[in-house]
């Protein structure tokens, strides 16, 4: 080659080495929420503006992503809706705006192709980044415009590099009782013999029947009678066809418990049918003032069921209409009324249990969803196959308590008062998860049982994958085609199905057995009570896996392992449905013989010992109560408010702001009692405390005498 032409190109070479050299600053302007747990987002600008594979890159100061679906420093996202971050020239930093936190930028880096990198992995902005920085989410975005994959979540990234995607890890962490954990005692919410009509919440559709309602409240009776009144629970029926007018005493109760208070338009505009139907949901629930730290004293929490009046007056649309094509009946008429009222049982206990187990958590998370891992003392960590799993138990509830139902009188063949239903039901048309040709409810019910009873099989049939396993019982169900064999219950399986949270590969259905066995597995290994009474009644103080060490002597991952090798200790090809370990089954015994969960001992329980006893009339007498915490010390009952004292549901009073006014334990006082309770009858304490007086003088005389 010609000399000159050489020169030409090597003098080419070096020019462009030379322009790949040249600096390029990149802007971080963080954004910077201080609320009760301040929260950064890092943002840049400064990038190399065009076409990459991931979507077009302009010139704006956005916050940036991690893809939680990379492994290598290569970007696997292609698509529309997520431009790569590329660098070209020698990276500068310019730190702006908020400095009260400095990036490390050592933590940033460059690839051969010119891709930012952050602990090796690809950096992305999201396609918009408008001037309002808030309107975009800043701690993850569901991907979209993808090419290449069909699920997947963006992280944005906090000051120190780390990002918002949650991650759990074993941990056993002590509660950390606060202002807000005070106000719940103090208010019993967790006290299951507070509970009743007077502070459980209740409102309809003026077109509900009077008959339907009466069905309702003698459901609810009797599961508190079993299970313990827990304030705060409230149920609305809502005819999602209705008219404002019809529904308005629904969304008075919605206002009362301030649902949903922080939505501006609510708030202002109040509530209609159409905003009720797009909120329905059960469970729910409601923060009026705010979370625990930010309401701290003024803590409420409500749970809330909102039902649609179909629930009461009409059948499974999906089954009978879609899946059976058959004709819609006339309001009141069914197929199988057994099944709807049945189900409303069924219902009603099974999200009434979900408000049980979140009674027992106080401030702290209750599951995995909503949980703050950077601060592990506010979360209990309960895994979902045992806030679902636990109470999937209806049937066993039901077998010894339904006939004390008036309005399922028409279902007992032994009723002096029945009239033949069974004898002319049409069993050609089948119910929805059902045996069939039943001659009592008993029927159903041992049907059911036996599912549950099955769970043992149907769990160690699919991991071994055997010829003749179970796919499902009842409200869990593997797809026929899906094997489970090597399939091993981990901590993932705190997650429910199909969270994004839980790996994305194979096996996601399978989780549905630990959700069936899980806590049949806890009654095996100590007992019914320790799986249904004993772990809530200790998991606010020591988390779930805490619970389960004390009670179990198992932590969470020696937990897994024995749930494991237990499905496969056995041959499941050798064994039928009805095989299952010792204290598996369901037994024989009323659940209430069987778990006292009216006796639970739940966290700040006092046991009325005559020392306590002695206290608390003192304090009567005194005029004032100065609750003890658990810890020893001193609590304050929140004094920012008042309420009805009337009424102990009448928790948020309406400001004329329409913004919630906290309800405190004071409003109890006015009402002649206690924020513990006690009566508040000065006379009568006093002669009972001088009884007491007398009492330990004589013991102490005794003593002393000998």
């Amino acid at each position: 080659m010609h000399k000159k032409v050489l020169l030409l190109i090597s003098s080419l070479i070096a020019t462009n080495s030379m322009e790949t050299k040249a600096e390029q600053e990149l802007t971080i302007d963080l954004i910077v929420n201080y609320s009760t747990t301040i929260e950064t987002t890092i943002r840049i600008r400064g990038y190399d503006v065009g076409e990459t594979d991931g979507g077009d890159a302009t010139d704006q100061l956005c916050p940036i992503y991690t893809f939680d679906r990379d492994t290598t420093d290569e970007p696997s996202y292609e698509g529309t809706d997520f431009p790569y971050i590329k660098v070209t020239g020698e990276i500068t930093w310019n730190q702006v705006g908020n400095t009260d936190f400095l990036v490390d930028t050592s933590v940033f880096s460059k690839s051969n192709e010119d891709h930012l990198l952050i602990n090796g992995k690809p950096l992305y902005r999201y396609k918009d980044c408008p001037a309002d920085a808030y309107s975009i989410p800043l701690h993850q975005i569901e991907m979209s415009g993808s090419s290449t994959w069909d699920r997947g979540y963006f992280y944005a990234l906090k000051y120190d590099g780390s990002s918002y995607a949650k991650v759990y890890t074993p941990v056993i962490a002590h509660a950390a009782p606060n202002e807000a954990t005070e106000r719940l005692l103090s208010d019993r919410q967790n006290d299951p013999s507070f509970g009743s009509e007077e502070n459980q919440g209740f409102a309809s559709t003026t077109t509900l029947s009077a008959a339907d309602v009466r069905r309702y409240h003698a459901i609810m009776e009797n599961i508190r009678s079993v299970f313990g009144g827990y304030r705060n629970w409230h149920t609305v029926v809502l005819d999602p066809e209705g008219a404002d007018l019809e529904n308005s005493p629904v969304f008075e109760l919605l206002k009362e418990i301030g649902f949903r208070y922080w939505d501006e338009d609510i708030r202002d505009n109040g509530w209609t049918t159409e905003k009720a139907r797009e909120y329905s949901s059960c469970l729910t629930g409601s923060d009026p003032n705010g979370g625990p730290r930010e309401a701290g004293p003024d803590f409420i929490t409500h749970s809330l069921c909102i039902m649609w009046k179909k629930q009461f007056t009409g059948e499974d649309e999906y089954f009978y209409h879609q899946m059976l094509q058959l004709p819609v009946l006339p309001e009141g008429e069914f197929y199988h009324q057994w099944a709807n009222d049945y189900g409303l049982l069924d219902s009603l206990y099974h999200e009434y249990f979900h408000h049980y187990q979140r009674a027992h958590t106080l401030d702290r998370v209750m599951g995995l969803d909503n949980a703050e891992f950077d601060f592990p003392e506010r979360n209990v960590n309960v895994p979902w196959w045992w806030i679902e799993g636990a109470g999937q138990f209806a049937s066993w509830y039901a077998r010894d308590h339904w006939r004390d139902i008036g309005h399922l009188a028409y279902l007992n063949p032994d009723d002096s008062e029945y009239d033949g239903y069974w004898e002319e039901l049409d069993w050609d048309v089948p119910a929805p998860n059902s045996g069939n040709n039943y001659s009592s409810l008993d029927d159903h019910i041992e049907f059911s049982l036996d599912q549950l009873n099955a769970s043992f099989f149907f769990a160690a049939s699919q991991v071994q994958d055997t010829p003749n396993k179970k796919n499902g019982l009842l409200n869990a169900a593997i797809p026929d085609d899906q094997s489970c064999e090597g399939w091993e219950a981990s901590p993932e399986d705190g997650w429910y199905s199909g969270d994004y949270r839980r790996s994305y590969e194979g096996q996601n259905n399978c989780t549905y057995i630990i959700f069936a066995a899980g806590t049949q597995f806890i009654a095996h290994k100590s007992s019914w009570q320790v799986a249904l009474r004993e772990i809530p009644a200790d998991y606010y103080e020591l988390g779930f896996w805490g619970s389960v060490e004390k009670h179990l002597g198992l932590t969470e991952l020696e937990f897994y392992s024995e749930f494991n090798a237990l499905l496969r200790s056995v041959d499941a090809n050798t064994i039928d449905e009805t095989f299952a370990p010792p204290g598996w089954k369901i037994p024989g015994q009323d659940i209430a013989e069987v778990v006292n969960f009216r006796d639970i001992s739940y966290y700040g329980k006092i046991e009325a010992g005559p020392e306590a006893t002695f206290k608390l009339l003192l304090a009567s007498v005194l005029g004032f109560l100065t609750p003890i915490s658990p810890t020893g010390t001193s609590m304050e009952s929140a004094d920012s408010g008042s309420a009805s004292a009337e009424h102990e549901m009448d928790e948020i009073m309406p400001e004329d702001n329409g913004k919630p006014r906290p309800y405190t334990a004071d409003a109890r006082a006015v009402a002649g009692q206690s924020p513990h309770g006690i009566p508040s009858h000065p006379l009568f304490a006093l002669f009972i405390l001088s009884g007491l007086i007398a009492l330990f003088g004589i013991r102490r005389l005794r003593a002393i005498s000998m």
